[in-house]
């Protein structure tokens, strides 16, 4: 083998490293920065982009439920504490929501009805938690109708003592 054909081999090998250590630190650097942002974001990690409605109050939450597309996954991000006035939050068959927060630091709080269940989820629905507090002072809590779901992902269904999975 030539002199010129060894130098060639040392470089494309040299060059090969090269490449090979720039990829890695820029997957560093990348991963590091999205740990990052991902501290900051006002959206979980469960949550994948910005939510798809962003509610302040039991109407515009009620109302984004019942306008969210069948069998797609809707997410719903509290603005504020909310509290129910008079009956359940109820998760319809064939909806998929995901209750989160849009909180910087804790969870806003969904505040069930005195007396009334906070939420059904109906046959088929699905409902995911993801940063918010589920709360009733009246001991009636959260009914999961059968083969519907219920998923906890960061959050708390807290004052409850009579939560009900039928």
């Amino acid at each position: 083998m030539s002199i010129e054909s060894k130098i060639k081999n040392g470089l494309h090998c040299f060059c090969n490293r090269k490449n090979a250590a720039f990829i890695s630190l820029l997957f560093i650097i990348t991963l590091t920065a999205s740990c990052i942002i991902s501290e900051y974001n006002t959206v979980s990690f469960f949550v994948s982009g910005a939510p798809d409605k962003v509610v302040n109050n039991e109407t515009e939450l009620r109302d984004a439920i019942n306008n969210a597309p069948d069998k797609y996954t809707f997410t719903i991000a509290l603005n504020n504490d909310i509290t129910l006035t008079d009956s359940a939050l109820i998760i319809p068959a064939n909806k998929d929501i995901i209750l989160t927060s849009s909180k910087l630091v804790g969870f806003y709080k969904l505040i069930g009805a005195y007396s009334r269940n906070t939420i059904i989820v109906k046959d088929s629905g699905i409902l995911k938690i993801d940063g918010i507090i589920i709360t009733n002072s009246s001991q009636s809590g959260v009914t999961v109708r059968e083969n519907g779901l219920l998923i906890l992902y960061r959050g708390e269904i807290s004052g409850i003592s009579d939560n009900s999975f039928s």
